[in-house]
C-alpha cells in the first residue's frame, strides 16, 4: 500500500509541476511522460491485482477440494501423551496446522495444558521444536496436494499459502529446509 501511495503521489506531483511550468512560462509543453507514467502505474495495478485474485481464488478452490476430502480417524498414533493423540487429532481432522496465525499459545490453550508442557510433549514425540513440527506438517499436505492431479492448475505458491504458510519467503525457505529441494525442483521430480 505504500508503494501505491508513494507511486500516485510521484506522479500528481509531477502533474502539478508540469501544470504550473506550462501556466507559469506560458508554453506548451506535451503530456507524453505524464500519460506515459499513468499508464504504467495503471497496468502495473492491474497485473497485480489479478495475481493476488488469482492466489486468493486459488486458494478458495484448494480449500474447497481438501474439505471434501475428509480423512477416516486415526487409530494409530505412536505416542505415550494422550495430549499428543488429541494434538494429532487437531492437526490430522481439524487441519489446525493450515491457520497461518497458529501459535503455540493458541494450540496449548485448546488442549488444555501450558506452553512448556506442549513444547516437551512435541520434543518428546517428534524431532524438532512446535515450528518445525508445525511446517512438517504443512509441507506433507503441499507435497500431497503436488502429487494429486487435481491440483495441477494452482500454482505452489497458492497451496503453500493455503496449508498455513504466511509468506512467499517462509514457504520456499521451509520447504528448502525441510526437503532439500526448491518447491518446484520437488514437483518436477
Amino acid at each position: 500500500m505504500k508503494y501505491l501511495l508513494v507511486f500516485l503521489s510521484l506522479i500528481l506531483f509531477f502533474g502539478i509541476v508540469l501544470e504550473l511550468y506550462r501556466f507559469l512560462f506560458l508554453e506548451k509543453l506535451p503530456l507524453t511522460y505524464l500519460w506515459t507514467f499513468s499508464s504504467i502505474f495503471i497496468y502495473w495495478l492491474t497485473y497485480k491485482g489479478m495475481y493476488q485474485f488469482k492466489l486468493s481464488n486459488d486458494q478458495y478452490e484448494i480449500r474447497e477440494i481438501t474439505q471434501r476430502d475428509k480423512k477416516k480417524p486415526i487409530d494409530s498414533v505412536n505416542a505415550i501423551s494422550s495430549h499428543f493423540k488429541k494434538l494429532m487429532f487437531l492437526i490430522e481432522e481439524k487441519k489446525i496446522h493450515h491457520n497461518p496465525n497458529l501459535s503455540r499459545d493458541s494450540v496449548a490453550q485448546q488442549l488444555g495444558i501450558s506452553n512448556g508442557y506442549l513444547s516437551q510433549i512435541i520434543k518428546e514425540n517428534s524431532s524438532g521444536n512446535f515450528s518445525d513440527f508445525i511446517n512438517y506438517y504443512r509441507i506433507r499436505d503441499v507435497q500431497i496436494m503436488m502429487k494429486d492431479t487435481r491440483f495441477n492448475n494452482y500454482s505452489l505458491l497458492s497451496m503453500g499459502l493455503e496449508c498455513g504458510f504466511n509468506s512467499k519467503t517462509s514457504f520456499y525457505t521451509n520447504f528448502k529446509k525441510e526437503t532439500g529441494l526448491t518447491p518446484k525442483e520437488y514437483k518436477n521430480k
